[in-house]
């Protein structure tokens, strides 16, 4: 599937930004609530840049 546009679930990160949640296991953790509404079942690959760091960043995430 190519690139595509982000969509938020509702307002949970209206910013486009991961949010930090303290009650994540020990250290914490960040959220991105997603909107997969017109995604096929399968697997993708979320990337982002995280300000200050140079590395890209990357995660796999299903749709069932």
């Amino acid at each position: 599937m190519a690139p595509r546009t982000l969509n938020d679930s509702g307002s949970a990160n209206p910013d486009m930004n991961f949010r930090y949640d303290a009650s994540l296991g020990a250290a914490g953790g960040y959220v991105f609530n997603l909107s997969t509404k017109g995604y096929p079942t399968g697997t993708f690959l979320l990337s982002f840049n995280v300000a200050g760091d140079p590395t890209p960043h990357a995660v796999q995430f299903s749709v069932r």
